[in-house]
């Protein structure tokens, strides 16, 4: 599969749609492990994740939520660590990932 990060901006961005893609995950699972991290963080009273809620209209015409993220967001999000997965694999698609968005 190819990169699922793009530059823009001077910023490596993607969003919750690609993210469930790449990783083969249920988009409302993505939703909700994202939503999980804006409680945390509003707990912490700090402000460092950037995951922006946008809309998408899918192929029916139906518009649904989905989230636009910086590098902090999306490594956090996928952290071995933050999701309870802890193998190689997915610490070397980690650093695929960042690679491929900077060229």
């Amino acid at each position: 599969m190819g990169c699922f990060v793009t530059e823009r901006d001077g910023q490596v961005k993607t969003n919750s749609l690609i993210v469930a893609e790449y990783f083969g995950k249920e988009h409302r699972n993505v939703l909700r492990d994202i939503r999980k991290l804006q409680k945390l963080e509003k707990k912490d009273d700090s402000d460092l994740l950037k995951f922006e809620q946008i809309d998408y209209i899918d192929t029916n015409g139906r518009k649904y939520p989905m989230f636009e993220m910086d590098r902090g967001a999306w490594m956090i999000l996928v952290d071995p660590n933050t999701i309870g997965v802890n193998d190689d694999e997915e610490v070397g698609r980690n650093h695929t990932i960042e690679m491929c968005a900077l060229h």
